[in-house]
């Protein structure tokens, strides 16, 4: 019965990751294919309206929503575990009202912030009604991660990713607005999804306001805004800065750039989701240990991966994009790099929610995100575009050392072993080089990666062992 008990709690969260692997493939799959046809039914600098756009999205949702969608869910969901629809339901009740907030700010001054973002008016408020949208999404998303409804989940990331490319080319061929017609393809998607969301969580969750839950939300989570808003402005300053400096046919090209090298982000944000609730439960158990040698593995597995997408980048981006992009190829190797440290960093975050320490854990991402933009700011203007993927790769470095360090400062323990994972990151690092190196040379570059696959087959095995045994 024991045996039993534990297959069963091994089989949930295994299931779990395998479907938001296998609808994060699909649904990258699907963007990948969108693609090539965005890039030749609009110019560059229509293109490089809607990575503008999402830049700005993630600004707004870091400091309106915080982590109200993050990590920190899981953590209240195990708090309140009796009442999670009420949890669920307050919390979107919450994250509503700072969107509100913004709302009217925005229109008081919306002239300044749309000579600030390069945003259209119409275009906040579009940005606005989008975040509020994506409280509803996330929050609902949440319970069904926690709860390992896994094929719902699926259902919802799937039909996400095909209504908004589908909706967003009818939008281009309907309207003279082809610049936009993406970005009312991604709000009409979300409003699709939101609203049935909306509606089940008012039916089982009641009202939008609990004096309890939003207390303990607002306690966890003011201090986690610092952390969020610089864990996108590592990423989006570069952008925000070359849409200004470079113009938005460069922002396209770096854009492409940024889908090549972080496709492999939905694989990370799929074992982030999957493992955030397992290693909430291994800390309170005290098996730092546990988690420790998971992460080690999933790292290097990762790292494999990613070269394997390296060894065919040239061909993938002159496939999804016209001649004029392909410049941006130097961009995606430190990009497609800075992946794996991505998930490193996440998981270190995940850990960190459980002791409740929101002011000491975004200290990492604050230090980071400072260098980001004066780096941005100060260097980028003057020397080529192309060199802010490097800006990005190096950020990261610096966010995973100081986030492990703090860590460490707060449990007493540490949940990745720092040897290890940078010697993989070293090796992966000189592997990518040589695999840019020989960029022009396809059967080379096969020969080179081929050798990766019984390491990924042995990887794969340890990991699935892992699980299983503790």
């Amino acid at each position: 019965m024991e045996n039993i008990k534990r297959r069963s709690a091994v089989r949930l969260p295994a299931r779990a990751g395998f479907w938001s692997v296998v609808s994060g493939l699909v649904a990258r799959g699907i963007g990948v294919v969108g693609t090539p046809i965005f890039t030749r039914l609009l110019t560059p600098t229509e293109y490089g309206l809607y990575p503008l756009y999402t830049t700005w999205l993630s600004v707004v949702s870091a400091i309106i929503i915080s982590g109200l969608t993050g990590s920190a869910v899981y953590r209240g969901l195990q708090r309140f575990s009796g009442r999670k629809e009420e949890f669920v339901a307050a919390g979107t009740g919450l994250a509503l009202s700072g969107v509100f907030i913004l709302l009217i700010l925005g229109y008081i001054l919306s002239g300044e912030l749309s000579s600030i973002t390069g945003l259209s008016s119409g275009l906040l408020f579009a940005l606005t009604g989008e975040a509020a949208l994506s409280v509803i999404i996330s929050f609902r998303s949440a319970l069904l991660r926690y709860e390992y409804k896994y094929k719902s989940l699926a259902l919802i990331n799937i039909s996400s990713a095909i209504l908004t490319p589908v909706l967003s080319v009818l939008f281009v061929f309907l309207t003279p607005y082809h610049a936009e017609a993406r970005v009312f393809g991604s709000i009409l998607t979300a409003l699709i999804i939101a609203l049935p969301m909306l509606v089940v969580t008012l039916k089982r969750g009641g009202r939008l306001y609990s004096g309890e839950i939003w207390k303990y939300l607002i306690r966890v989570n003011i201090p986690l805004i610092p952390h969020y808003l610089s864990s996108s402005l590592i990423l989006r300053a570069s952008e925000m800065v070359i849409g200004r400096v470079h113009g938005q046919a460069s922002l396209a090209k770096y854009s492409v750039a940024i889908s090549v090298g972080m496709a492999l982000t939905f694989v990370t944000n799929a074992l982030t989701q999957s493992l955030s609730p397992w290693i909430l439960r291994k800390i309170s158990e005290g098996k730092h240990g546990v988690i420790k040698e998971l992460i080690t593995l999933a790292f290097g597995g990762l790292l494999a991966v990613t070269l394997f997408v390296l060894s065919v980048a040239p061909e993938i981006l002159s496939v999804i994009t016209p001649p004029e992009y392909s410049d941006a190829l130097p961009c995606v190797y430190p990009l497609a790099l800075s992946v794996s440290l991505l998930f490193l960093s996440n998981a270190i975050m995940s850990a960190e929610v459980y002791y409740e320490k929101s002011a000491r854990s975004s200290v990492p991402t604050v230090i980071t995100a400072i260098a980001s933009i004066l780096a941005a700011l100060l260097i980028l203007p003057r020397i080529d575009y192309r060199f802010s993927a490097l800006f990005t790769l190096g950020a990261y470095i610096i966010l995973v050392s100081l986030s492990a360090l703090v860590f460490k400062n707060i449990s007493g323990e540490s949940i990745i072993s720092t040897k290890k994972c940078t010697l993989l990151f070293a090796f992966s690092a000189a592997y990518a080089l040589i695999l840019f190196l020989t960029r022009e040379a396809l059967f080379a570059r096969i020969a080179l990666v081929l050798p990766l696959i019984p390491f990924l087959f042995i990887v794969s095995r340890r990991l699935w062992r892992e699980i299983k045994e503790r």
